[in-house]
């Protein structure tokens, strides 16, 4: 199975959606088996959602599932202490999913 890259970009903005001055933008590439526009335009389908929190809900549950599937993290590392919950979380959201 292929992975696929995102890259994620959060940009801080003011009440007036212009940039903020002197606030640093953050970026990072992200690698992952799933398609998260196809998860995307899933929720958007289902209409339950607005579009931004179909994006951040999509975006974020998306990075979430990537950071509960990691291999091996160092065993007294805070995400390796956080698997069982994340694991968990993740099966809640999936449930949710599928009950609609």
């Amino acid at each position: 199975m292929s992975t696929r890259r995102y890259r994620i970009t959060v940009t801080p903005i003011e009440s007036d959606g212009h940039p903020c001055i002197g606030r640093s933008t953050i970026e990072f590439e992200q690698r992952s088996k799933d398609d998260w526009m196809q998860r995307l335009e899933l929720l958007q389908r289902q209409r339950e959602l607005s579009g931004d929190e179909c994006a951040a809900f999509a975006v974020g549950t998306q990075l979430l599932k990537d950071l509960a599937a990691l291999p091996h993290p160092p065993a007294a590392s805070a995400l390796a202490r956080m698997q069982p919950e994340l694991r968990a979380l993740i099966e809640r959201i999936s449930s949710l999913r599928s009950a609609h």
